[in-house]
């Protein structure tokens, strides 16, 4: 697996993907698919939310391709590595190394998730799986209506139990279990935090957290 993980990170050029590629078309994607890091949580993680029930696949492909998704999504777990992990550290004054993910499936419509989607996701799975295991602290599946429970619970039998224990899939009465791990200023308000980044894109786009800090910045990159 290691082998194949550094040819894989040569042929695709990884080790300089975070200076070489240029997602111009960022702002267009979030627009369909908002997604984004924002805070830590209680112990220092990252947040990484993703609003999966608001994609459009439609306009999505318009203005982007899968080809240049997965690369922006290697992209960002690159920065992940060499900013968010690093400035969670030195504020956490411990080791941070895996993130605290949060799905927010209200709205998602399977009819018109589509292949394109479908494919696309095992591919980004992929990668992760292949490439940077070991990176999910915790995950939260919110706002996840029946049948998407019945559909979990048919998959988690595929999945591995490391990875199935990690992952909590919660109804629309998930607000208290958030606030357990995370802290509300910390926590968007559509997710019964109390932040609103009043940058433009709000709160998915304001890639909030101690990587925005030029102090510790400067002490990780020295």
């Amino acid at each position: 697996m290691w082998e194949d993980m550094l040819n894989w990170r040569n042929e695709n050029g990884v080790d300089t993907i975070v200076q070489d590629f240029v997602y111009d078309e960022y702002k267009e994607v979030q627009q369909c698919y908002p997604h984004g890091y924002h805070g830590v949580d209680k112990q220092g993680h990252p947040v990484y939310i993703e609003r999966i029930g608001k994609i459009d696949v439609g306009k999505l492909m318009k203005v982007t391709t899968v080809e240049r998704f997965l690369k922006y999504h290697v992209q960002g777990f690159e920065k992940a590595f060499l900013e968010k992990f690093p400035a969670c550290s030195m504020a956490a004054k411990k080791p941070i190394d895996c993130t605290t993910t949060i799905l927010d499936v209200q709205g998602l419509n399977w009819m018109s998730f589509g292949k394109v989607a479908n494919d696309l996701v095992m591919r980004m799975q992929k990668i992760d799986g292949d490439n940077y295991p070991e990176t999910l602290h915790q995950m939260y599946i919110v706002n996840a209506g029946s049948r998407f429970k019945i559909l979990w619970n048919t998959a988690r039998g595929f999945l591995d139990p490391k990875t199935t224990a990690k992952i909590h899939v919660l109804g629309n009465k998930f607000h208290t279990k958030l606030l357990e791990i995370i802290e509300p200023s910390q926590l968007p308000e559509f997710l019964g935090g109390t932040c609103s980044c009043p940058n433009d894109g709000g709160c998915l786009r304001s890639d909030k957290g101690p990587w925005k800090n030029p102090e510790i910045m400067k002490s990780t990159c020295s």
